[in-house]
């Protein structure tokens, strides 16, 4: 717990790193930005294992992959609601449009991203460790006091190291995509009684947020593992070194949208806006 509290308290040292006369430029939004652009070259590397790649697809994904959760986050919508939540349902929509209009099989479109999401969200849990938001680092829990952002880190983690040892196994398509909806759910539900939530009313442990988050993807991962388990269809992951190349390709398009993504999450007016529980 030492450690943890010392990473914490060096973390939160200062949240903002740059500002002019109006506005205020946070570290919080550079940490999702950096996320997102890992996360983008990951997805391409991850696409082209799968056998999902052309380069119209792939601009097509990043492009509208970063504007979607940017429209559906908690800025945006001015909804509490819309952290995570709101990123997930915008990244949802630009897979089920690409999905359609390429015609590429959702669940294998999903396979091939949802690995990345685990270490996309520790990676990004680091911005709330920062910022002190999503309900503060530390929750209290029978008179003990835990680090809920640190926890999530690790089970994130672990979730996404057993996503990629599936792989290794040739799972039916389907199967990894259940696993991170399962898996999160899950992750979710064990941390949420430690959160500081505002109104926990599910046996006084579970905020209603919580438990929607919670439940839609447990109905949605089942649904998933359903299909995966009826139709068998059989997935076959191959990695080249040649896939690094076409990668990087990507990046000056990929830097852009990291940019939209900053802008988009950590710039903020001196009076009057306020993000998570901080005011700027």
């Amino acid at each position: 717990m030492g450690f943890i509290q010392k990473a914490i308290t060096f973390l939160t040292r200062k949240q903002v790193f740059f500002e002019t006369k109006n506005f205020k430029f946070i570290y919080y939004g550079l940490i999702i930005s950096l996320a997102g652009f890992v996360g983008f070259l990951l997805g391409v590397l991850s696409l082209q294992s799968f056998q999902i790649y052309t380069k119209n697809f792939v601009m097509a994904l990043i492009i509208l992959s970063a504007l979607f959760v940017c429209i559906f986050s908690e800025k945006i919508t001015f909804n509490k609601w819309f952290t995570y939540f709101g990123a997930f349902v915008g990244f949802m929509l630009a897979l089920i449009l690409l999905s359609f209009f390429y015609s590429v099989p959702l669940l294998i479109l999903c396979d091939s991203l949802f690995i990345i999401l685990p270490f996309m969200q520790a990676f990004g849990r680091l911005a709330s460790i920062n910022n002190g938001c999503c309900s503060s680092n530390y929750g209290v829990y029978k008179n003990k006091i835990v680090p809920v952002h640190a926890y999530e880190i690790f089970f994130n983690l672990i979730l996404g190291g057993f996503m990629i040892l599936l792989l290794f196994y040739n799972p039916y398509m389907g199967v990894v995509s259940s696993v991170y909806l399962l898996g999160y759910g899950g992750i979710r539900l064990f941390i949420e009684p430690y959160r500081n939530e505002e109104k926990k009313i599910f046996l006084g442990k579970y905020s209603l947020y919580q438990m929607l988050l919670t439940f839609s993807f447990w109905i949605l991962g089942v649904l998933y593992l359903s299909f995966s388990l009826i139709y068998k269809i059989p997935i076959n992951v191959l990695f080249r070194w040649e896939y690094l190349l076409n990668a990087f390709y990507f990046i000056p398009l990929i830097f852009i949208m990291s940019l939209v993504v900053f802008f988009t999450f950590g710039v903020y007016k001196k009076k009057g806006e306020n993000h998570g529980t901080k005011a700027y």
